[in-house]
């Protein structure tokens, strides 16, 4: 690669290469929903509104330490922070 002679790469033959297949579905909407609750091993005095309230700030900014994925790293997910009751649902009928 340093010296730009690209012919002189090796290539990969073709009996070696993978086909990647996967059923991929679109426009999917899930609801999360966590509780935070104190074991009996906590010390007396702790309190879960400070965790609740760093866990909701950073949800309202969008702000996560590794980006949600469905599965795997190629199809990440868009998260929101849903403030309310939940929403109506239905399965589809099939």
């Amino acid at each position: 690669m340093r010296t730009g002679a690209l012919h002189t790469l090796p290539r990969a033959a073709t009996e070696i290469r993978q086909r990647r297949a996967a059923t991929i579905l679109v426009e999917v909407d899930y609801l999360v929903t966590a509780h935070l609750i104190l074991t009996d091993d906590a010390p007396a005095g702790d309190r879960l509104d400070e965790p609740l309230t760093i866990v909701t700030r950073r949800a309202r900014r969008g702000q996560c330490f590794r980006t949600p994925c469905l599965g795997t790293r190629e199809f990440p997910a868009d998260v929101t922070l849903w403030e309310g009751p939940p929403p109506a649902h239905r399965l589809p009928d099939d």
